[in-house]
């Protein structure tokens, strides 16, 4: 079932409320599943549920055209029904003849891929303002197929993005957001999603567009790992259901952190002025009773090295993460109480 469409007034902003979903990512299996955090927005007046992922950068949706099994898995959308869609171009300019060649673009999510044409609508939340869409005629069928949401909102930086009518948060603005995913599952969007805030990190190399954040070490049962000891990053990622790790880190804390009876040591996370710390239950996978953890294990992250972490969903469960796009900064923060807003 889906989330009913909401939002809640809040200081200088508003509130996207989301849904927790588990995705079977392989059948029959009770290991393989993931979190996703999805809420609900409308584009070309038509109503869609996406996961608000700060590892990418565009808005990605099934097209009506697509017919394969995974797209008819999803609700598409069509350029026929909205009255203000504009076909354009891969650098934002219009298509001068829909029903001839025209640019597409390929965007990975996860381990999948999508290859769509390009729109412009307008895409509503509190109000309705236009951005760039990927719409895609072609999706993998993973992970795509193993999903129960339609599409993608991406919130990272622009780089990101294909130009900047494709980045949400260049084309929206908004001076920043907290995205909650506790008891209460929320992004609040606006000036107040920065309330209380003492401690920033800030972001490095925006330029590639990931949220990308300093760490000074790593500790697990109170034993800092020498991995970090020249420093290292992490990713904070509200798409990934893990926490990721370099292999030369983690492969030899994966039978520490799976002690049976959820004994397994606490982890610290160590920023500037601040530490990020989690116990066995909070870096669990949240469906299993056995507290496997929720680890994921990589060689590099490609051009971003193999010094970075992933701060996925277990993080974010623990923390809200509040996010300034216009200063290149981000903060973990206390959860504020249901209902809560602390205005700056």
């Amino acid at each position: 079932m889906w989330a009913v469409l909401g939002f809640l007034a809040v200081v200088q902003g508003f509130e996207v409320q989301l849904t927790r979903q588990l995705v079977q990512v392989q059948p029959g299996s009770r290991k393989a599943q993931k979190v996703a955090f999805v809420g609900n927005l409308t584009f070309g007046d038509q109503l869609f549920s996406v996961v608000f992922d700060t590892g990418s950068g565009h808005l990605l949706l099934p097209s009506a055209s697509c017919r394969s099994a995974t797209c008819a898995r999803h609700r598409r959308y069509s350029r026929k029904v909205s009255s203000t869609m504009v076909d354009i171009n891969s650098d934002g300019t219009r298509v001068a003849d829909p029903a001839g060649e025209r640019d597409q673009l390929t965007v990975s999510f996860g381990t999948g891929t999508a290859t769509g044409i390009l729109v412009r609508d307008q895409l509503c939340l509190d109000t309705c303002k236009p951005l760039d869409a990927v719409v895609a005629i072609e999706m993998s069928e993973h992970p795509f197929a193993q999903f129960d949401f339609d599409g993608v909102l991406g919130l990272g930086l622009r780089a990101l993005s294909q130009g900047p009518g494709f980045n949400f948060l260049g084309r929206w603005g908004p001076e920043a957001f907290r995205m909650s995913l506790g008891e209460r599952p929320r992004i609040d969007f606006g000036a107040a999603a920065r309330g209380g805030i003492t401690t920033w990190q800030q972001v490095q190399h925006p330029e590639l567009g990931h949220w990308l954040i300093p760490i000074q070490g790593v500790r697990v049962a109170g034993v800092l790992q020498s991995f970090c000891a020249e420093g290292c990053a992490a990713l904070v990622d509200s798409g990934t259901s893990a926490i990721g790790l370099p292999r030369a880190l983690g492969a030899g804390l994966m039978p520490t952190l799976r002690a049976p009876g959820c004994r397994g040591p606490a982890v610290e996370i160590e920023l500037p002025g601040q530490v990020l710390r989690l116990g066995a239950r909070e870096y669990a996978r949240v469906d299993r009773e056995d507290c496997d953890p929720a680890v994921m294990l990589y060689k590099s992250l490609g051009p971003l090295g193999n010094k970075v972490l992933i701060l996925g969903e277990p993080v974010l469960r623990k923390y809200d993460a509040v996010f300034d796009p216009i200063n290149h900064r981000l903060a973990f923060a206390d959860r504020a109480a249901p209902g809560e807003v602390v205005a700056v």
